[in-house]
């Protein structure tokens, strides 16, 4: 179990040599509007992984019935450096709670994804933000 203040991890199945199949459950920080006492809750599986490479996921999520997909995919350059990128979409089932709070929500609880990806690669080399 991966504890931090904010949420946690738990790992129920490690898939195999290269992450693909893994679970987790997870714990998350999400709007207090939603009245589940500002903490959401998902089962993630990853779907498809290559090492170094690619991992990619299904999330399904709690309490705004939701789907998430994504990817995370490392690019080595010409210069020795590596492209980190990060992509998810986000789907609210019901249709009423999807136009009402799709967007809030996914924004709330993706707020910190740059800051945490940056801390967490700041221990592996230099961080540079790309814009695109």
């Amino acid at each position: 179990m991966l504890t931090w203040p904010t949420g946690s991890m738990e790992i129920l199945h490690e898939g195999d040599a290269t992450g693909a199949g893994l679970v987790r459950t997870c714990i998350f920080e999400v709007p207090k509007y939603l009245l589940s006492g500002g903490k959401g809750r998902s089962f993630e599986t990853v779907t498809e992984a290559k090492i170094n490479k690619l991992s990619r996921y299904v999330a399904v999520g709690a309490p705004l019935w939701s789907r998430a997909e994504g990817y995370h995919q490392l690019d080595e350059q010409p210069d020795g450096t590596t492209v980190l990128t990060f992509h998810e979409t986000y789907h609210a089932y019901n249709p009423v709670l999807r136009f009402f709070l799709e967007r809030p929500v996914h924004a709330a609880i993706s707020r910190d994804n740059l800051k945490t990806y940056e801390h967490a690669l700041g221990y592996v080399g230099r961080v540079t933000r790309l814009d695109q």
